[in-house]
């Protein structure tokens, strides 16, 4: 493809969600400082949800301050032109900016010719938005794909209930080549799976293991000499890169698309941040499938789909057993089609709580475990964050009783089991669970110091002192605190 085809490209990408009530670039700068009221914010935020012509604006602008900050001096000169023309009343780093702006013409401005200078502002600035967003893209061309070797991948056949394939996939080996990870719905539906591996050798299982945050599909295979595909590091990619998407190992069929967006989302202080990747395609079709970086590192996988973006979760910490679910029975998953459904569902919810739009959030989750039971995660988030805010506690405590039937030592569902019988004065309830919580994570400060305080409640200051002498040792503020309130509770 063309350099000026891909501009173009880029271009109706830009201006196809363009409207009229899409905001200036004064607005976008102040809301990047944080100078604007909580009204003008949350208007600006929900217009940002929707459209895709703004992030992309808002994305350049962040890119032009972080140039500013961290990179070469701007071409600069034109103070009191950007003042009037782009910025209006500017923010402090506006300010910085424009004297960048000012030094910078200073160098090379010849005397007597000020009337050029207004044009020429709006010229640079312009210029510099497309730098900002063309040239990450034009390192790397769209029709130069990442080289990944193809012992890397592994066909899986979709067995029936009578051994019959009625099926295919493929998935990419993992790890230490004795792990095969696939999207979770490719596989769903079937009773039992058959792996082909590059040598021709073949491996007949009906158990695998599931990554129900992610949507993955973790199949155990014999140790092998097959190649696996090396998952990239949270700091190999950035906003910009070229991101190609790949279901099978056939190159006709992979996809490109640009990085526009990478943060980690957490709808609630106390709810573990999960990051979550946006990206454009260049293409008319959807990004789907595994998602791998120029140099054919594992990035993530997709998951949901809005407009002409794809949302995905990285893979970085894929080998780290904490999410992982089984092993189960193959002929238990759900139909595919729920499953993509569930998991759309499940990350336009996540995507909500974290924009504070608590009634799409709880209508996607409903949705999400309604279609998919033992998606836990999605349970999770509709207790804590929907159930919690609605101040339907009995509704809360039942999402956190069901994730208990399939992880029976989730501290953190024990935690919020008890901050929920709490808010229903249910205090010995209350009082067990955070006991189980402490049982099953004594390091942590925040339960040992609410158990602590349980104990002083229900009038067991022994049994409190025991906690906060443990907590001594890590934490000695907190201890010292609860030691204070003891005190105090045994005054006569």
């Amino acid at each position: 493809m063309a350099g000026e085809d891909w501009q173009k490209l880029i271009i109706q990408g830009l201006e196809q969600e363009k409207s009229q009530d899409c905001p200036d670039l004064n607005l976008l700068g102040q809301y990047l400082e944080g100078r604007l009221k909580p009204g003008e914010r949350h208007r600006l935020e929900s217009h940002l949800q929707n459209c895709l012509y703004c992030q992309n604006q808002l994305l350049e602008l962040k890119d032009l301050l972080h140039l500013v900050d961290h990179g070469p001096p701007l071409p600069a000169a034109w103070q009191k032109a950007w003042e009037q023309q782009v910025v209006g009343v500017k923010p402090t780093r506006w300010r910085r900016v424009s004297v960048a702006i000012r030094r910078w013409g200073e160098q090379i401005s010849p005397a007597g010719s000020p009337r050029w200078w207004p044009a020429v502002t709006v010229v640079m600035v312009i210029l510099a938005f497309l730098a900002g967003w063309y040239l990450p893209q034009l390192r790397h061309r769209p029709e130069v794909w990442p080289s990944m070797n193809p012992q890397s991948w592994v066909q899986i056949a979709l067995l029936d209930a009578q051994g019959q394939k009625w099926g295919t996939t493929f998935g990419v080996v993992i790890g230490t080549g004795d792990e095969v990870v696939v999207p979770l719905s490719q596989v769903a539906g079937a009773q039992a799976l058959e792996l082909t591996f590059f040598d021709l050798s073949v491996q007949r299982l009906d158990r695998l293991y599931t990554d129900e945050e992610r949507g993955l599909a973790l199949i155990p295979c014999d140790p092998r000499s097959c190649p696996a595909i090396k998952i990239a590091s949270p700091g190999s990619y950035r906003i910009g890169d070229q991101i190609f998407a790949a279901a099978t190992p056939q190159s006709d069929a992979w996809q490109a698309g640009i990085l526009a967006d990478h943060d980690a989302v957490a709808p609630t202080p106390n709810f573990s941040p999960i990051m979550v990747m946006q990206l454009i395609s260049l293409e008319e079709r959807r990004l789907q499938g595994f998602l791998l970086n120029a140099q054919g590192e594992l990035v993530g996988l997709t998951l949901s789909y809005e407009k002409t973006a794809s949302f995905a979760l990285p893979l970085g910490d894929l080998g780290e057993p904490r999410s992982r679910r089984g092993p189960i029975p193959v002929a238990q998953l759900p139909p595919a089609g729920h499953i993509e459904l569930a998991y759309d569902a499940y990350l336009k919810g996540l995507l909500a709580a974290d924009a504070h739009r608590l009634e799409d959030a709880g209508l996607h989750l409903q949705q999400a475990v309604a279609l998919k039971p033992e998606l836990l995660p999605a349970r999770f988030l509709l207790g804590t964050y929907y159930y919690r805010q609605k101040k339907e506690y009995v509704r809360e405590i039942d999402e956190y009783q069901k994730i208990l039937v399939h992880q029976p030592n989730h501290q953190q569902v024990h935690y919020h089991l008890a901050q929920a019988y709490l808010f229903q004065g249910l205090q010995d309830q209350a009082l067990q669970k955070l006991e189980q919580a402490y049982a099953l994570d004594p390091n942590n400060t925040v339960i040992a110091s609410e158990l602590a305080l349980a104990y002083i409640g229900a009038q067991e200051p022994e049994k409190a002192k025991t906690v906060i002498n443990d907590l001594q040792r890590t934490h000695p503020g907190p201890a010292s605190l609860l030691n204070n309130i003891i005190s105090q509770c045994q005054r006569p």
